[in-house]
């Protein structure tokens, strides 16, 4: 299978959330990997939201180290940049409109890639919009 991922997904492995395990074997488990550049940019931002509510004192250290572990994953994706082809995906499906703009934007991502991939691809996400607007858009929500 091929794996859409997001940046929930993602920071999961890099914040050592509950489900860090599982999504680390199931990234190991993908051979093909695509995301929007948008996931990048949620990421590091997410990041430093997250350095900023923990109070942490040493935020830029914290924050560095984090980055520093996501270049070794960014490195392992084929990203996508948000251009014409993603706005005209989005004024073309109405359905787009049923989540918010950014959510829009990487699942218009993930239709661009689907028919360019030999093998089904399934969308890893944990925001629960994205997951429920999958289906009616012919993707597969994991996990």
């Amino acid at each position: 299978m091929a794996a859409y991922v997001d940046s929930s997904f993602l920071l999961a492995i890099i914040l050592g959330q509950a489900d860090a395990g599982a999504c680390t074997t199931i990234w190991a488990g993908e051979r093909v990997r695509v995301s929007s550049i948008l996931m990048k940019m949620e990421c590091i931002v997410s990041l430093r939201r997250v350095a900023f509510q923990g109070g942490f004192t040493a935020e830029k250290a914290w924050v560095a180290s984090r980055l520093d572990a996501l270049d070794p994953f960014f490195q392992q994706v084929s990203f996508k940049t948000v251009d014409d082809s993603i706005e005209n995906m989005i004024r073309q499906d109405s359905r787009l409109a049923d989540c918010r703009t950014l959510d829009a934007v990487h699942l218009a991502t993930a239709l661009y890639f689907q028919p360019h991939l030999d093998e089904p691809l399934w969308v890893w996400s944990f925001d629960r919009r994205m997951r429920e607007l999958c289906p009616r858009l012919g993707l597969t929500p994991r996990p």
